[in-house]
Formats: C-alpha cells, structure tokens, sequence
C-alpha cells in the first residue's frame, strides 16, 4: 500500500472497496498487501505459457533439424557406398574385355 493511503487509513470512517481490477472487485483497499496489489496473477499465467511454448517450440524445431541433418547424412554415406559396389562388380566391364 502507498504510504499516503496508509497514513490516512486510520481516518478512513468507511471501506474504500475497489471497482477496478476485476480481480480486486469488492475488496478493501487497505486491506490489500502490496504484492496483491501490485501483480496480476492474469499476466503472470500468461508469461509462464509463453515461455512454456516457446521453450517447447525450440525442442521441436532442434529434434526436427537433427532429424534432418542425420537422415541427409546417412543418405550421402548410403548413396557413395551404392555407388561403390556397382562401378566395382559392373556386369557391362565384365563383358567388354
């Protein structure tokens, strides 16, 4: 609580009730501590979801890309290893010389 609206809060004859945020409608206002007060636990359940998400997006895209790069790179070793065997035990130089 600001200090001015606790130094008056002795003086206050009735409960000053807030409108406005909906999450402290109806409550006193000298009644609310700071952190009440302060924080909207809307936003903060918003911030955890987006860095949920987004550490969860970056997993995906780096299991995707290591996918990626490992099939790329067995598919060369596969592709020169094919190609090795056939220009090896060629039936056509077999039957030229």
């Amino acid at each position: 609580m600001s200090p001015w609206l606790a130094s008056i809060a002795d003086r206050l004859t009735r409960d000053v009730l807030c409108s406005t945020p909906a999450r402290l409608t109806g409550k006193n206002i000298v009644e609310i501590n700071d952190e009440e007060f302060c924080e909207d636990p809307a936003s903060e359940a918003a911030r955890t979801a987006w860095k949920i998400s987004m550490s969860t997006i970056c997993a995906v895209v780096v299991v995707v890309s290591s996918v990626g790069v490992i099939v790329y790179r067995l598919r060369v070793r596969m592709y020169h290893r094919s190609v090795a065997l056939y220009t090896v035990a060629s039936p056509l130089e077999s039957n030229a010389k």
